[in-house]
């Protein structure tokens, strides 16, 4: 009788211990979809900030209206640290899923797999960050050059 109990036991502890690698798989991809979910609504936020600042920009150029403010130029660098620090996050749990194939059981095709995904997923976004965050500081250089170059010309004519 003590012989089937501590079968039971190790067959028990044994399965608890097999499924850990699992569980632990289940928690980083769960983080890794939250954290996707997250940086893809922040970057259609900042997406948007920079389409206003454009659109501000333009319509300061050609109606007088007040060109973008030191308050969109915060909003902007504050919403690009926000989500550097997630992208960074996103690659960190990457490479926690990378560390974690090796310990599941069985077949790792399908680990593999979705963590490519994940990877090409955390690539995409970091690349429209990217893009963004340079569209919006080659229209504040534009802005910038525009202003110096007025006040330049205004300088001239005094």
């Amino acid at each position: 009788m003590n012989r089937s109990f501590g079968n039971n036991l190790y067959s028990t502890t044994n399965s608890r211990m097999s499924s850990a690698p699992a569980t632990d798989w289940e928690d980083l991809r769960k983080q890794a979809r939250q954290l996707e979910n997250e940086i893809d609504t922040k970057l259609m936020s900042f997406s948007k900030l920079c389409s206003n600042y454009v659109a501000r920009d333009h319509l300061s150029n050609h109606h007088g209206i007040d060109s973008p403010t030191t308050s969109t130029s915060s909003s902007f660098e504050t919403m690009s640290i926000e989500v550097e620090k997630l992208l960074e996050r996103l690659s960190d749990i990457n490479k926690c899923m990378t560390d974690a194939i090796p310990t599941l059981l069985g077949p790792n095709t399908a680990a593999t797999h979705t963590l490519q995904r994940h990877h090409e997923i955390c690539q995409d976004y970091r690349r429209e960050f990217e893009r963004t965050k340079a569209n919006i500081r080659n229209f504040q250089t534009r802005e910038d050059l525009l202003i110096n170059n007025n006040n330049n010309n205004s300088d001239m004519n005094s």
